[in-house]
């Protein structure tokens, strides 16, 4: 009989038959035909932190935005931006949250509007930096001149 088991082999058996199913597939009782184990269902903490997607024989994980699948490949894991990332939050600190990261910028200089660099802050630009005459940005700070 070619075929009757599906996705398995089908192995003569004294009066019958049964079929010796593939990686991902188990026989039914009733149609003794391999079918698909829904691992999704089967195995709960599949996939910790992502969602679990069956597919025929399988599954798979689906991570999060500033997740990554582990080494496992059953759980996500958080990617920590700041130490990937080179020159990331320059002129302050990454810092490394859950799913994202933030840039705790040093006094004098603000984020940027990409959120992963701190640049100056022009102080002069404001009400001439509160000089009465010459106002002078520096990287950080300003300084008044007569």
């Amino acid at each position: 009989m070619h075929g009757v088991c599906g996705n398995g082999t089908c192995r003569n058996t004294p009066g019958n038959f049964q079929c010796d199913c593939n990686p991902g597939y188990r026989s039914s009782d009733i149609m003794k035909i391999c079918m698909d184990i829904n691992e999704c269902e089967e195995t709960p903490g599949l996939c910790r932190g992502g969602n679990c997607i069956n597919t025929e024989g399988s599954f798979k994980c689906q991570c999060p935005p500033g997740h990554e699948l582990g080494p496992d490949k059953q759980s996500c894991k958080d990617i920590d931006e700041c130490s990937r990332t080179s020159g990331i939050c320059s002129n302050g600190v990454c810092e490394n949250m859950m799913g994202t990261y933030q840039c705790i910028c040093d006094d004098g200089y603000q984020q940027t509007g990409l959120k992963s660099h701190c640049e100056d802050i022009n102080e002069c630009a404001t009400n001439n930096g509160g000089c009465e005459d010459i106002c002078l940005n520096t990287p950080g700070s300003f300084s008044c001149s007569c």
